[in-house]
């Protein structure tokens, strides 16, 4: 998960920052030893906020600042990894989207039903909508637009928001860090992003699809 990632990236940080400034076990006990307090080493590490003089060094180059340093960048990395704010957007604009363009195709799927159903009652499709009219009205041709509105409002929502969500999700390499604009997320992911976001929108819509 995210965690794991956060972790491993945090361990590369220290890794990293360790070569670059060759940090040694001499380095490290430096600090102590020229307190000379023997007790400090286990004070800080037992309660790090007891020790301000190290955790808010002068010197940015000391050791303890340049680990404190990387802990937070990659901190603050991970939770920006993803950007939230975009996904209500995304739900919104594919829920209405799908919603608008059901609805105005409901008159279609009526005369179409009722051709499946009565095979030969109507000779085309727009025979079908000129009957239904002048028996029924506008009413006749709107037959189930409410629960077809409201199951593509949320079925457009899911599918889109979280099409983008997942791919998202997926083409981060590691915590903190997107895939370039320029590289196209792989087709197999893509297909597994798309077939997860589809799952949850069609379920959403089935009940209305009943009504």
């Amino acid at each position: 998960g995210m965690q794991i990632q956060a972790l491993f990236a945090l361990v590369a940080a220290l890794i990293s920052v360790h070569h670059v400034q060759c940090i040694s076990l001499h380095g490290l006990a430096a600090p102590w030893r020229r307190t000379g307090n023997s007790n400090l080493q286990s004070e800080f590490f037992q309660n790090p906020a007891s020790m301000p003089n190290l955790r808010s060094s002068r010197d940015h180059g000391h050791p303890v600042a340049l680990l404190a340093n990387a802990a937070a960048s990659v901190s603050a990395a991970a939770t920006s990894a993803l950007d939230f704010d975009k996904y209500p957007k995304l739900f919104l604009a594919g829920g209405f989207c799908a919603s608008i363009t059901h609805i105005l195709t409901t008159p279609l799927d009526v005369v179409k039903t009722r051709m499946q159903v009565n095979p030969g009652e109507f000779s085309s499709l727009t025979d079908g909508i000129s009957k239904i009219f002048a028996k029924q009205g506008p009413s006749g041709l709107a037959q189930g637009v409410v629960p077809t509105g409201c199951g593509f409002l949320l079925q457009g929502g899911l599918k889109y928001g979280f099409y983008e969500f997942f791919k998202d999700v997926l083409s981060q390499k590691k915590a903190g860090e997107k895939a370039p604009k320029q590289e196209k997320l792989p087709i197999p992911q893509m297909v597994v992003a798309g077939s997860a976001a589809e799952i949850l929108g069609t379920t959403a819509l089935l009940p209305f699809e009943a009504a």
